[in-house]
């Protein structure tokens, strides 16, 4: 997830700080990135090749700062995903 525009998805790792979203990108996880989230513009269910390697029903929630960011997460993960907007 980066301030400039971007095409396809970015593997990696996140976990929230407040409302800060902590994204450390893989393979090596060395380079971490700062996404300050305003509000999530909620979470839709994920086409038929859209992620893989998520399990059965995987789903994409919306997050906002001005531009949005789509991060992909498993079903378990429902309510880890929006952090304290949950």
């Amino acid at each position: 997830m980066t301030r400039y525009p971007r095409r396809g998805s970015v593997v990696g790792y996140g976990h929230w700080a407040r409302d800060v979203l902590v994204w450390t990108k893989a393979p090596l996880l060395l380079w971490s990135e700062l996404v300050v989230v305003d509000d999530l513009d909620g979470q839709r269910s994920v086409g038929p090749n859209e992620v893989k390697r998520f399990g059965d029903d995987p789903f994409v929630m919306q997050l906002t700062d001005g531009a949005t960011a789509e991060v992909a997460a498993r079903a378990d993960d429902s309510t880890l995903l929006p952090g304290r907007y949950g």
